[in-house]
């Protein structure tokens, strides 16, 4: 094994400025190497926590029988007590914060323009709405507000819509009919993450509730 090591030293100093070469590439190599999987990692971390801090959270809590996929969902399938459910997982060490949550899909209308969007129902004074309170104009819905809707800043610039302009939503409620309703933009957010801001709306929770049962 010796005699090997001594082979390899003199062969390296046979020609010292091409040793040198190659080591200064093998460095730049492994170096470049290094700096593309760290860079990978940090954005793959970095869209982690824009997922957990602007949608899932860290932990959600659903009903056994509730599917994400459906369109409409049966009422049946959804959490039947979530306000004390949401008091039960606040008072563990290890939660920050738990909230209530009401998802539907639907469409913002406005004249002869309609995009797709996500709604949800919210508790408006939850701290886990803190990340969409960076207002642009407006204010934030409130808990009794019943006309009210928040939008983001992406897609009130594509329908040209402004604080006080309405626009029509429509949903498919939990028995499978469409139904539609007016509202009024009270608050434009930005989140700085345009996938999110230009699809997603805002209601109370409340009023998601009464909206998504009809029909």
């Amino acid at each position: 094994m010796t005699n090997y090591f001594k082979m390899a030293y003199r062969n390296l100093g046979r020609n010292r400025r091409r040793s040198i070469l190659s080591g200064l590439a093998l460095a730049m190599g492994t170096g470049l190497l290094m700096f593309v999987a760290a860079f990978f990692e940090g954005e793959i971390r970095s869209s982690m926590e824009t997922t957990l801090r602007l949608e899932s959270g860290h932990i959600q809590v659903r009903a056994a029988d509730y599917d994400p996929d459906k369109l409409s969902v049966a009422w049946e399938y959804l959490i039947e007590n979530p306000n004390q459910v949401a008091v039960q997982l606040e008072a563990l060490d290890q939660v920050q914060t738990a909230t209530p949550r009401l998802y539907a899909s639907g469409i913002v209308s406005v004249q002869d323009d309609s995009v797709g969007v996500q709604i949800i129902g919210v508790v408006p004074e939850s701290p886990a709405n803190d990340p969409f309170r960076n207002l642009v104009s407006g204010e934030f819905v409130t808990a009794d507000d019943r006309e009210g809707i928040v939008i983001g800043f992406p897609l009130a610039e594509s329908l040209g819509l402004n604080v006080g302009d309405q626009l029509t939503l429509l949903v498919n409620t939990s028995e499978g009919n469409v139904d539609e309703q007016n509202f009024t933009v009270r608050g434009i957010f930005t989140t700085g993450t345009t996938s999110y801001d230009k699809g997603i709306v805002f209601l109370p929770i409340a009023k998601a509730q009464a909206f998504f049962r009809r029909g």
